[in-house]
């Protein structure tokens, strides 16, 4: 299990008044930890140094602060005032260099732990040098961090369960965007690769239909193809043109629009057959996808019947609708 300065830990440490959390897989290497913090008059004084750990905590601010005068941040003993800070605005600390921060007004934040262990998996899969240290310009907005934080809000602190595929390219996704844009060297040379092959994509179609929850791990499906699970969801996406998850998702509206033609089933049970966790995940879902509810779909198009293929690849015009 996953243990550093995040949750109840990091709450203790700062005499925190409360936080939420949220564990990316726990029980495995690869690993990330959320704590959402929110201080509506900042620090009264610096904060106490922090134990020494392999892994660096990004922060970034879901609010713009009101104003930052007296900010400022200690690394290896040397301060760097801060002047200005975005909405969406980042800084990431290497907590092996005894970070202090000085925060005299209020925030509304997220800190990302990231172990080292993380990052280490995913350039040693991507076949990337090992990321040693990360730099940014304290305060600049960062909008793909924002987005990516803004979509795990709703899963702090609460019992959600998200599919491992889901969970898997989450973290890879955070991953590539904090190696390609913040390591502190230049940037190396990626490994291109091409699509899959034939028998890679049928045995990943084949594993993903049997698995059509989403249950079924990326490393499992990557090593069932012989490849890293870096290196799959890059070719899977150029055979299949999207990413593992969005081609399940696709399928099972597929799926569901075969049940809700050629079947009396209600659609609780329609939306389990196809994979959803629930009846509000598949409306929201089909609503998504196809611009009508599962019901009124399958009353507008009952007498005009659709077949389920299986063996194709995901159609252009079903890429197109997800972009």
């Amino acid at each position: 299990m996953l243990q550093g300065m995040f949750g109840n830990r990091l709450v203790r440490h700062f005499s925190l008044p409360n936080s939420s959390c949220l564990l990316l897989k726990p029980g495995t290497e690869t690993q990330l930890a959320l704590t959402r913090t929110s201080l509506p008059n900042g620090f009264p004084a610096p904060t106490p140094r922090v134990p020494s750990e392999k892994a660096f905590s990004l922060s970034v601010h879901l609010h713009k602060p009101g104003f930052v005068n007296g900010w400022g941040t200690w690394v290896d003993g040397r301060f760097h005032a801060v002047s200005h800070w975005d909405l969406g605005g980042i800084e990431i600390f290497d907590l092996q260099s005894d970070p202090i921060c000085l925060r005299r007004s209020g925030f509304d934040s997220v800190h990302i732990h990231v172990p080292r262990s993380t990052l280490d998996t995913y350039t040693d899969q991507s076949g990337l040098q090992r990321v040693d240290t990360l730099l940014c310009t304290r305060g600049v907005r960062d909008d793909v961090i924002l987005q990516w934080t803004r979509s795990m809000l709703p899963y702090i602190n609460r019992s959600v369960h998200l599919p491992q595929l889901v969970l898997d390219e989450l973290i890879l996704m955070f991953c590539a965007h904090l190696s390609r844009n913040y390591r502190d060297s230049k940037k190396a040379p990626e490994v291109l690769v091409g699509g899959l092959a034939v028998w890679q994509q049928e045995r990943a179609v084949a594993l993903l239909h049997a698995n059509i929850d989403g249950e079924l791990s990326l490393s499992k499906l990557a090593s069932e193809c012989g490849l890293s699970a870096t290196h799959f969801a890059r070719a899977f996406k150029k055979s299949f043109g999207v990413p593992v998850h969005r081609y399940l998702i696709l399928k099972r509206v597929e799926t569901a629009k075969g049940l809700l033609l050629h079947s009396r089933k209600p659609l609780l049970t329609i939306a389990l057959d196809a994979g959803f966790s629930d009846q509000s995940a598949f409306n929201r879902t089909f609503r998504a996808l196809v611009g009508t509810s599962p019901g009124q779909w399958r009353r507008q198009h009952r007498s005009d019947p659709v077949s389920i293929t299986w063996s194709a690849p995901v159609s252009s015009s079903m890429e197109a609708s997800f972009g």
